[in-house]
């Protein structure tokens, strides 16, 4: 069996020798094909990469003129050869034997379509024990259970980087290049959309380490807002809706889980005229936050509820 690992890369000179050793740090090296998609950096990259080739017979470099992350996975996935296939940031690491993990359960299971793993956040040198999102071990097959975990479970994750997929799931379809936000989430839903059963096997191992001193987006919040100051969540919401043939009750999930990120970053911005949009989405909204209130647990949801009885009084 052959795992294909695809690795977007742009001016990562100080994390990608890590990323990929972390990859390679495992049993079965030679079931291992990496494949870096460098969107044109002007660091000192390809210095890196052309040491990274002469070491490694199974590591090869793509060069994707500047077209962004989604557009690099799309052409790490049209040169791979794998079974399965994973995906790494280049400023990311994978936990040491991560890939015998997924070679084991995919040798096991001839029928799994998507392997999940728990995620370690890293804060530079050092991680918060409390803060790894560990799955239970868990299989299921409905894509209804995949799309709402996907959405809200903050294991799960929408994210493509804790997770295996088999081939023959992901053949066929894309990460959307026009999307700036949540291109990950797009493309496991439009995954679950595919077949009626998309069999999942979620683990509590670690098998990605997640560096949050290297991401920007969620920690700045002039990211998360186009020029015209909307939330660009609820713009993917409109997209995914567009793209995807939703359920009702699917739909109004998904809104849950936005009015949740709307009310979260209320706090992460003193723009005026982006609080008063967020306003508007978070009332138009916490109708579904609280209809789904037990997806989010207990402390979780009470914290949220204290946060839109202040914003109705003006508090914040």
């Amino acid at each position: 069996m052959l795992i294909s690992v695809i690795v977007p890369s742009l001016n990562s000179q100080n994390t990608i020798f890590k990323c990929i050793n972390s990859i390679l740090d495992c049993k079965h090296k030679q079931s291992i094909e990496i494949i870096i998609v460098d969107d044109h950096s002007t660091d000192n990259s390809w210095k890196i990469y052309e040491e990274l080739v002469k070491q490694y017979s199974n590591v090869k470099v793509i060069m994707n003129e500047g077209k962004g992350v989604s557009a690099a996975r799309n052409t790490g996935i049209s040169h791979s050869s794998g079974d399965v296939i994973g995906f790494c940031d280049s400023d990311d690491q994978y936990e040491a034997g991560a890939v015998d993990i997924a070679i084991h359960y995919f040798k096991k299971n001839n029928s799994l379509d998507v392997l999940v793993g728990s995620i370690r956040p890293v804060y530079g040198k050092w991680y918060d024990p409390l803060r790894i999102k560990y799955n239970k071990f868990e299989s299921f097959h409905d894509k209804e259970t995949y799309i709402k975990k996907s959405l809200i479970n903050a294991a799960f994750m929408g994210s493509v980087c804790n997770k295996f997929y088999r081939r023959g799931l992901i053949t066929g379809t894309i990460f959307d290049k026009d999307i700036g936000l949540c291109e990950d989430t797009h493309f496991n839903i439009l995954l679950a959309q595919k077949k009626e059963r998309i069999n999942t096997i979620t683990i509590s191992s670690i098998l990605y380490n997640y560096n949050k001193n290297t991401k920007n987006t969620t920690s700045n919040a002039n990211l998360l807002f186009d020029k015209d100051d909307n939330l660009r969540y609820f713009m993917f919401l409109a997209k995914l809706k567009t793209d995807v043939k939703l359920t009702k009750e699917d739909y109004e999930y998904i809104r849950s889980a936005f009015c949740y990120l709307a009310l979260d970053n209320y706090c992460k911005t003193d723009n005026a005229r982006r609080k008063g949009k967020l306003r508007k989405i978070i009332f138009d909204n916490e109708s579904y936050f609280i209809k789904y209130r037990s997806e989010y647990g207990l402390i979780r949801f009470w914290t949220h509820i204290r946060m839109l009885l202040a914003i109705r009084l003006r508090l914040v």
